[in-house]
C-alpha cells in the first residue's frame, strides 16, 4: 500500500516537472512576440505585480489542479493520502491570503472534486470488470471531459479571486 502511494506521488512529480517544462518553453516562445510597451501583455503584468502571498496561493491552486487532473486520468480509487494532499493544497491558498471565510467553500469544492473522481473511477471500473460497450466508453469520455472542465473552471475562479483580492488590497492601500 505504501509503495503504491509513493510510486503514485513520484509519477505525479514527474508529470508536474514535464508540465512545468512545457509551460516554460511555451512562455519562452510566445514572449518573443511581445514588446513590453504594448497593451496586450496585461496578463503578464497581472502576475508581475502580485504579492508573494498571492503567488503562493496561485501556485497552490495550480498544483492542486494538476494533482486532481492526475488523479482523474489514473482511473484509480482515491486514498486518504491523496485526499489529504488535495485538501492541504486547496487550503494553503486561503490561509496565505487570510481568507478564512473561503475555507468552507474550498472544502465543499474539494468534496465535490472527490465525488467526481470517484464517479469516473466507478464508471471505469464497471467498464473494465463488468460490461464493455461503446456507449459506456463514450459516457466515460464525456464525463472525464466534463470533470476536466469543472476542475479548470475552479482553478480559473480561484486565480481570479486571488487577483481581485490583490487589486482591491492595493486600492485600499492607496486610499489610505
Amino acid at each position: 500500500m505504501n509503495d503504491k502511494i509513493i510510486n503514485g506521488l513520484l509519477s505525479f512529480s514527474l508529470i508536474t516537472v514535464i508540465f512545468l517544462a512545457i509551460l516554460y518553453i511555451s512562455f519562452l516562445l510566445f514572449s518573443k512576440k511581445f514588446k513590453f510597451n504594448k497593451k496586450y501583455i496585461d496578463l503578464y503584468g497581472l502576475f508581475l505585480n502580485l504579492k508573494t502571498t498571492s503567488l503562493i496561493a496561485i501556485s497552490s491552486y495550480t498544483i492542486n489542479y494538476l494533482f486532481l487532473i492526475w488523479l482523474l486520468v489514473r482511473f484509480d480509487k482515491l486514498g486518504i493520502v491523496y485526499i489529504s494532499i488535495s485538501i492541504i493544497l486547496s487550503l494553503v491558498g486561503n490561509i496565505v491570503m487570510d481568507d478564512f471565510r473561503g475555507i468552507l467553500k474550498n472544502l465543499l469544492i474539494a468534496f465535490s472534486n472527490f465525488i467526481a473522481i470517484e464517479f469516473v473511477y466507478m464508471i471505469y471500473n464497471y467498464l473494465i470488470n463488468e460490461y464493455r460497450s461503446l456507449i459506456l466508453i463514450i459516457i466515460l469520455f464525456l464525463v472525464v471531459i466534463f470533470v476536466f472542465m469543472y476542475f479548470t473552471y475552479n482553478l480559473l475562479k480561484s486565480i481570479n479571486n486571488v487577483i481581485v483580492n490583490n487589486v482591491s488590497s492595493k486600492r485600499r492601500k492607496f486610499k489610505l
